[in-house]
């Protein structure tokens, strides 16, 4: 797991854990995601921030596509969207 503690929680941390992974993992996953968070922040109309959190699926391999989940404040879970298999 010594890659996750090397990886930004931004698009750039995305990029970088992209090629790191790019001969396991299709590179079309990160650009996914970059492109998403890229996206939110450039038409975002207020200030909020967007990170990456490559654990938060950890025992949910049942899940696919793009996961998220909110937070406000001291709540610690506002929202969420995830796809089933």
């Amino acid at each position: 797991m010594e890659i996750l503690r090397t990886v930004t929680r931004d698009a750039d941390g995305v990029k970088k854990l992209g090629e790191t992974l790019k001969d396991v993992m299709d590179p079309a996953v990160c650009q996914g995601l970059v492109h998403i968070m890229e996206t939110v922040k450039d038409v975002a109309e207020a200030d909020f921030g967007l990170e990456f959190d490559p654990t938060l699926v950890r025992g949910m391999s049942y899940y696919t596509g793009t996961i998220f989940e909110g937070f406000h404040g001291r709540l610690r879970w506002l929202c969420s969207r995830r796809r089933k298999i």
